[in-house]
């Protein structure tokens, strides 16, 4: 019976603990809104959100074509360190597929959720561009309550192995209004930067945490 209620009793602890992690706000399953609020909570929406000019948002003018076969590949595997107003927003390992899609797991704990499914597009000489679309969730249903969108541009070096480029997060309701206040808002904009992973070289240390 002693046994019984030790175990209901750690049971019990478990379960409020979980809760007061969820409790907060909403979470995304990427985990990148999560880390967007903390950022906004320090500095006004518009600071971390101006206008991009153009050339950012679709990224950087493309070069002319360079002969088949000449350039590096984006494919492989890549750690990547988002920053936002002067802050590190979060760093990541990110897989690019020769097949147009991609796979990114963020710094963020478990419980917080750490992965996103995304698709890119080559865009010009050695430009490409991402876009992570993942769901919000009510912290006390369960339920999906908003979309997140995570967008990026880079431009891979000429030796592949590196990128930099421009990002922004942002939450949308079911309709597709963007959320710049309230509980759902999560735009931010900043840049990236990526550094190639291979089996044989030396790891990318040190990580900004």
């Amino acid at each position: 019976m002693n046994n019984l209620v030790t175990k209901r009793g750690l049971m019990a602890i478990a379960i409020a603990g979980l809760a007061t992690l969820l409790a907060p706000t909403a979470k995304a399953s990427c985990g990148s809104a999560e880390v967007a609020r903390k950022v906004l909570a320090n500095k006004p929406w518009s600071a971390l959100r101006p206008a991009l000019p153009q050339s950012a948002v679709e990224g950087a003018a493309p070069e002319p074509e360079a002969e088949e076969g000449s350039e590096p590949s984006i494919a492989g595997l890549w750690k990547t360190v988002f920053v936002s107003g002067g802050s590190v927003a979060t760093v990541g390992f990110d897989s690019w597929h020769s097949d147009g899609t991609e796979f990114a797991v963020d710094s963020l704990p478990v419980l917080v959720g750490t992965y996103c499914p995304g698709t890119w597009e080559k865009t010009g000489l050695r430009t490409f561009s991402t876009v992570h679309p993942v769901y919000n969730y009510d912290p006390v249903t369960g339920n999906p309550n908003s979309v997140f969108i995570e967008r990026v541009h880079i431009t891979l070096s000429k030796d592949g192995k590196s990128f930099a480029g421009t990002f922004t997060w942002d939450c949308y309701d079911f309709s597709g209004n963007l959320q710049t206040s309230g509980p759902l808002a999560c735009s931010i904009a900043g840049t990236l930067t990526g550094t190639r992973i291979t089996v044989d070289g030396p790891f990318p240390f040190p990580f900004p945490l």
